[in-house]
Order: structure tokens, then C-alpha cells, then sequence
């Protein structure tokens, strides 16, 4: 037998479904650090296929460069 400070709640059970996976309690707190954190990686992203484009392309001239030059 467990004693009441022991006890385990049971939230779910307890929240009242509000539609959309809310529930009384509010959406789970890591969700928000997620999705903010997947935004980051995103534009991280973005920004880092951006820059290898870039310098795919100066790659390519200073070879169109280099072969003109031998």
C-alpha cells in the first residue's frame, strides 16, 4: 500500500479534453521547446543549403578558373 504522498495523479484521466489535444492543463510543456526548437533547425537549415549553394558556385568558377589557367 502506498501512502497519499506517494500516490501517482494520473493527469490525463483528470484534464478535461478540450479539442485539438488541449486539455485542461494546457498543452504539454516541452511541446512549446519543441516546436521553437524545430523552427530554429529549420532556418538553420535554410540558411546553411543557402551558403552551400554559394559556395558550390564560387567553387565552380575558381575550377573554371584554375582549368583555363593549366
Amino acid at each position: 500500500m502506498t501512502r497519499p504522498s506517494e500516490e501517482r495523479v494520473d493527469f490525463k484521466a483528470e484534464a478535461t479534453d478540450l479539442g485539438g489535444g488541449l486539455h485542461a492543463f494546457g498543452p504539454p510543456p516541452f511541446r512549446d521547446s519543441f516546436e521553437s526548437r524545430l523552427h530554429h533547425v529549420r532556418r538553420g537549415l535554410v540558411e546553411a543549403r543557402s551558403h552551400m549553394v554559394s559556395l558550390t558556385q564560387e567553387e565552380q568558377a575558381l575550377e573554371r578558373i584554375l582549368g583555363n589557367t593549366q
